[in-house]
């Protein structure tokens, strides 16, 4: 089934006309491209595609695999559609945004926080907003991030400040440093609200289980780091947890929770109630727009695997591709380096695979998907 992207609702209709075609007309270029995906043309795409429904798979066990492929490419274009309204940061976006008011803005300013949020939907906009509004904050971002596109960040930063009158240095914290916590602190002393992206599990692993904590998500679980929720305990300041969707339409819509300060005795118990009551809501708006969750490309990352529920019966892998190609629906294709494997999407157990029987699955699995 072929999802055409709707129309993109226009946020100011006195915007110049050439702004808001060039929107338009790059956003249905986004969504052409996108529903001619094929995954199984290259074994790059294959891969990332199936990590993509393995994770569908064990996350959302109740979505039959027909829904894969056009969530796949759903979620292709949110990301870009994402990283197209980076381009109007400068200026003002040419769609639509609702659901951030007056009552959210002034609610940021009086009592400033850690902003909870997720990479979904066009997560880069709170940003934005938070400069048009001249509220002042600090971006968590992780250490890879900050390596790799700290200077990116500053000069869309020190744009979006110029251009909306923000007089307040726009802030960027490395999450991996040891002087992390101090540097939080003494923004939020001085009126700073810190931008926290909840799923953002890069510099981790499940291993340093003193910073994350374990909590059920949707099939299964997640871990979170737990830094945000403590550091809002003891310092008695709130969480505003703020999620980010796409309309049906193309616009932005915000959904600002209310905000809440973890205030139990023992710290430990203060985290997991607070990240569970942001995960649940979160969850809750995810079964309704999965593909706006840019992470189903990486969940595989942030869980472990020998905890997973599910009625996994694991065979011995050379009985999967034995006189027919493997299920579809049920296995895939992923590699590291030159060497190429069966993935058993439940569970995510591989088998080693020879490079002559790769290329006859997915040989197989291209005139599946073109049939």
């Amino acid at each position: 089934m072929e999802h055409a992207l709707h129309p993109i609702t226009l946020l100011n209709r006195n915007l110049n006309y050439p702004t808001m075609d060039k929107y338009r007309q790059t956003s249905q270029r986004i969504a052409e491209f996108a529903n001619r995906l094929n995954p199984f043309e290259t074994p790059d795409r294959l891969q990332q595609f199936s990590l993509f429904s393995a994770n569908l798979t064990n996350f959302l066990p109740v979505l039959d695999y027909g829904c894969h492929l056009p969530l796949y490419r759903q979620a292709y274009i949110n990301q870009q559609l994402s990283l197209l309204d980076e381009r109007y940061f400068g200026s003002q976006l040419p769609v639509a945004i609702n659901g951030w008011d007056d009552d959210v803005t002034e609610r940021l300013r009086s009592h400033p926080g850690i902003i909870c949020t997720f990479h979904a939907g066009s997560y880069r906009v709170i940003n934005y907003l938070l400069a048009k509004n001249k509220l002042p904050f600090a971006l968590l971002i992780a250490h890879r991030a900050f390596e790799q596109q700290g200077a990116k960040f500053k000069r869309l930063f020190r744009l979006l400040g110029n251009n909306h009158g923000l007089r307040h240095e726009l802030q960027l914290v490395d999450a991996e440093q040891r002087s992390t916590v101090w540097q939080l602190m003494r923004l939020l002393k001085r009126g700073y609200n810190i931008v926290l992206y909840l799923d953002g599990f890069t510099g981790l692993s499940v291993a340093d289980t003193a910073k994350l904590e374990r909590l059920p998500f949707l099939g299964q679980h997640l871990f979170l780091r737990k830094g945000a929720a403590y550091l809002a305990q003891k310092l008695g300041v709130p969480l505003h947890p703020i999620y980010c969707t796409r309309s049906a339409e193309g616009a932005i819509q915000f959904t600002a929770n209310p905000s809440f300060i973890p205030a139990m005795a023992d710290s430990g118990i203060a985290s997991e109630w607070a990240l569970s009551k942001i995960l649940d809501d979160f969850a809750g708006m995810l079964l309704h727009a999965p593909a706006q969750w840019e992470n189903w490309f990486f969940l595989h990352h942030q869980f472990a695997t020998q905890e997973l529920r599910g009625p996994y019966i694991l065979d011995d892998g050379n009985q999967a591709f034995a006189g027919n190609a493997p299920e579809i629906s049920e296995y895939g294709i992923v590699r590291n380096g030159r060497r190429f494997f069966l993935l058993k999407k439940r569970g995510y157990e591989m088998y080693s695979l020879p490079e002559s029987a790769m290329q006859a699955i997915l040989n197989v699995w291209k005139r599946q998907v073109g049939s």
